[in-house]
């Protein structure tokens, strides 16, 4: 695969990515999401992914 880049002036730019997408087969539209979900959770957590915080309170029985 070559890594493709078009650059475009703000009066030329496409109005929509949908011809592209629907051309894209499910598995390859997947595939996309999931390569995105990745680069996400690797720039804004280092890999380290955060986990919910477990909080315990204790009540006096009275």
């Amino acid at each position: 695969m070559e890594k493709v880049i078009a650059k475009y002036n703000l009066e030329n730019q496409p109005e929509n990515d949908l011809e592209f997408w629907v051309a894209k087969t499910p598995i390859e539209r997947l595939n996309a999401i999931e390569k995105l979900r990745q680069q996400y959770i690797a720039l804004f957590f280092n890999g380290n992914r955060p986990r919910f915080q477990r909080v315990y309170n204790a009540f006096k029985q009275a």
